[in-house]
């Protein structure tokens, strides 16, 4: 979702030179507030069909686009029948998924899916 941020912005105008990561995010952030909610509500719209699909009680949001606290918390608040997880201890950005990859490495090795 991070580079749908950064085009989103460019579309918007932001033309300046990014200086730090998400930058361009934090600007859309001040002036499109509407594009967040509508975001917002479209992953609730998602979440809703899969949890009915699966079965699912609980939301898990990751990833870098999660410290966009306008919208994590306007996904907490849509999302309100479920209880929502996010990152607390691993970062939700890049910095997580390698931890995330050797998770899903190590069950599929304990449940010897890669085994012939």
């Amino acid at each position: 979702m991070g580079r749908l941020f950064d085009t989103v912005a460019a579309l918007l105008g932001f033309t300046r030179e990014i200086t730090f990561e998400g930058q361009a995010a934090l600007w859309v952030e001040e002036l499109a507030r509407a594009f967040h909610r509508g975001l917002a509500e479209g992953v609730r719209r998602a979440v809703a069909a899969l949890a009915e699909e699966h079965g699912a009680h609980t939301v898990a949001l990751s990833g870098g686009v999660f410290q966009n606290e306008l919208l994590l918390e306007d996904l907490k608040t849509l999302l309100g029948s479920f209880p929502v997880w996010v990152s607390r201890e691993v970062p939700a950005n890049d910095g997580g998924i390698s931890l995330g990859q050797a998770a899903l490495a190590l069950q599929r090795e304990q449940t010897g899916i890669w085994r012939g």
